[in-house]
């Protein structure tokens, strides 16, 4: 799909691609205000920055096993997105990803994320938590700046402890029996 492909399509409310399409460029679908549903394809593997920016009606999100990354800004804006469902291959969640995201209440990261960008979960006042499978994970800036309902889950000995310690972020540490030491 390419750069800005159907930006600013109001008409759209539906889409459900092939699973041959494995790229969806920049912004290619932002600002389209009526997209309810989203079907990934499930070879998507690469994407661009802002693909769903300003879709204000998309309430679901689930991103396919394989990716590995979710680029910038790709739900930034995203006002009505209130669950998301991430792979086991996740590594990277980039930069102002879930940034503004008004209606999200939460997020499971799983074990394989190692990096979360800069104001990734940011203002996003409904956000009730996020949870952290893994121990080491490079936590941006602001990373959970402005969404003051949100609590943090994680492991002790984790990066993600020392992010809510140091942010001053409520967080609970996961039992035992869920501590992945590998």
């Amino acid at each position: 799909i390419g750069y800005k492909a159907f930006c600013g399509c109001i008409g759209i409310v539906s889409a459900t691609l092939p699973d041959t399409v494995t790229t969806i460029s920049g912004s290619a679908f932002s600002g389209c205000t009526k997209l309810s549903n989203f079907d990934y394809p499930m070879s998507w593997s690469t994407a661009g920055s802002g693909i769903f920016n300003g879709c204000s009606k998309l309430t679901n999100i689930t991103v396919p096993e394989g990716v590995t990354a979710i680029p910038a800004s790709a739900f930034e804006d995203a006002n009505y997105l209130k669950s998301i469902s991430l792979p086991s291959t996740l590594e990277t969640v980039g930069t102002r990803v879930f940034d503004s995201c008004s209606q999200l209440r939460c997020a499971i990261l799983p074990t394989s994320v190692n990096t979360i960008g800069n104001y990734a979960f940011s203002d996003c006042p409904q956000l009730r938590y996020v949870m952290t499978l893994g121990l080491s994970c490079a936590i941006g800036t602001n990373a959970f700046s402005n969404s003051p309902k949100m609590f943090l889950y994680c492991n002790w000995v984790s990066d993600a402890t020392l992010c809510a310690i140091k942010n001053n972020i409520p967080f609970q540490v996961l039992s035992d029996e869920n501590v992945d030491y590998s």
